[in-house]
Parts: structure tokens; C-alpha cells; sequence
């Protein structure tokens, strides 16, 4: 057997080998964000522009609901919907309206869990937004909460 045949067969070989482990290696679960959430810092992000924003964030089996305040004097809520998946620790997702999750790039956010609080850092720009777990979105800004006709009617939705 000459070389170039010895190399042809070692080189399917290992081919073969590491196709049969990719195809063996299974997604990873992803981090359980389900319950109602409330933004509590922006790490300057929002606050060093001057706006007074308020969010609150319902993740649920695949669905998600945004509540949503920016600036005092608009004073109300908009309201968002769509949905979201998490694999590892990366939340993906898209809003009723087809737009992506995650800003303009849509690429996402990483999820880090400590406790009740849960930190969401833009894969895009590494802003991270700090959420509290909360009982529930209280009821006078869930009743009068306005849907936008489509997200980009309305401010950029901060999650």
C-alpha cells in the first residue's frame, strides 16, 4: 500500500470518528428563567442617558410578555409579547412582530443566575441589565399596558 493510500484511509477514518461524535453530542439544556422579573439596574446603561425606565419581564414555556416604561413623562407601558429559548446559558428569541430578541443585532443574552436576580448581558454590546424575581406584574400597569402596533412604533425595549 503506498503512503497517499495509508493517509486517504486514516483521514476518512478520523472523518468518520469525528462526525460519529458530533452526531452523539446532544444540545445543552438550557437555564430555566421561567417567572415574572423587574428590572432593577441597568449599570448606567439607561440612567447615564437620562431616561427613567421601568420593566418587567414574564418568561414562561417559551413565551415571553414585556411591560415596558421609558421615560417618566411618557407614563405609560408598552407592551410586548413573543418567544424565547435558552440553550446553556444564551436566551434567543423573537417579538410577536418577527423582530429579533436582543437589540439590533439580535444575537441574544447571555443568562447568569444568582439566586432571585437574574443578569442578562447583551452577546452584542456586553450591557447587562439586572432583573429581581417578582410575585407578579402589578396589575394596574398589566390592565393599561399598550400594545405597539410593531416594536419599532415604540421605544427599544430594553431586555
Amino acid at each position: 500500500m503506498n503512503m497517499k493510500r495509508i493517509l486517504y484511509i486514516l483521514a476518512v477514518a478520523f472523518s468518520c470518528m469525528a462526525l460519529s461524535v458530533s452526531c452523539q453530542t446532544k444540545e445543552e439544556p438550557g437555564t430555566d428563567i421561567s417567572g415574572v422579573w423587574h428590572l432593577v439596574d441597568t449599570e448606567g446603561l439607561i440612567l447615564d442617558q437620562e431616561f427613567d425606565v421601568d420593566v418587567y419581564a414574564v418568561f414562561n414555556s417559551g413565551n415571553f410578555e414585556l411591560y415596558q416604561r421609558v421615560g417618566e413623562s411618557a407614563g405609560r407601558y408598552w407592551y410586548y409579547s413573543g418567544t424565547y429559548s435558552t440553550s446553556g446559558n444564551v436566551l434567543t428569541g423573537r417579538y410577536s412582530d418577527g423582530t429579533r430578541l436582543g437589540g439590533v443585532s439580535g444575537e441574544g443574552y447571555s443568562i447568569s443566575l444568582d439566586g432571585s436576580t437574574l443578569f442578562l448581558t447583551s452577546v452584542f454590546s456586553g450591557e447587562v441589565s439586572e432583573y429581581e424575581l417578582v410575585e407578579e406584574v402589578p396589575s394596574e400597569i398589566a390592565d393599561s399596558a399598550v400594545p405597539p402596533v410593531k416594536s419599532a412604533d415604540a421605544p427599544a425595549p430594553v431586555l
